[in-house]
């Protein structure tokens, strides 16, 4: 629910970056801590960000990707989220035989990485999503009926709003 308020206000990119960045912060420190009710305030902080950005990321992704292709898309990126929850028992084995904070370490240094990339994802406005998907079911439609070999189209809005195909103009691009 904290998440879905933020949402409201704030751009997803800025969020997720956000709350990655918390969470690489504090498992970073519990590495660093000694203190036992530190180390537990800084783990509870952690995980709190990461169930935040997993919000953010499931309402990210399915925005971003067009509509024809988001079924797959969030496919692929829940078996790559799969992979990740299988490797991660083996991360925190290596607590057992190295350094026991070793994992927090890892698990952070993760979470920054994952913050810096957010910074190259693209910003989400609701009126380049619709004359994407316009564009992707445009595209699509021309090649089925051999319209358009292979090349590319380019669409001009009539208005702000695209609800049909009928209300764009379709330009070749050379």
């Amino acid at each position: 629910m904290f998440t879905f308020k933020l949402l409201q206000y704030k751009y997803r990119r800025k969020l997720y970056f956000c709350f990655m960045l918390i969470s690489g912060v504090f498992c970073t420190m519990i590495f660093y801590s000694k203190n036992v009710t530190l180390t537990t305030t800084c783990a509870m902080i952690a995980k709190f960000s990461i169930a935040c950005t997993y919000a953010i990321i499931r309402l990210y992704s399915s925005e971003y990707f067009p509509e024809n292709l988001r079924k797959n898309y969030l496919t692929k990126c829940s078996i790559m989220a799969r992979t990740g929850s299988v490797i991660a028992p083996f991360i925190i084995a290596l607590g057992d035989y190295f350094i026991k904070p070793l994992p927090f370490l890892i698990f952070g240094c993760c979470c920054f990485i994952s913050a810096l990339t957010t910074l190259f994802l693209p910003r989400i406005q609701k009126e380049n999503i619709r004359k994407q998907e316009v564009r992707i079911d445009l595209n699509q439609q021309l090649i089925q009926n051999n319209w358009l070999d292979g090349q590319d189209i380019e669409l001009e809005k009539t208005d702000n709003n695209i609800d049909s195909l009928d209300e764009i103009e379709i330009k070749e691009i050379n």
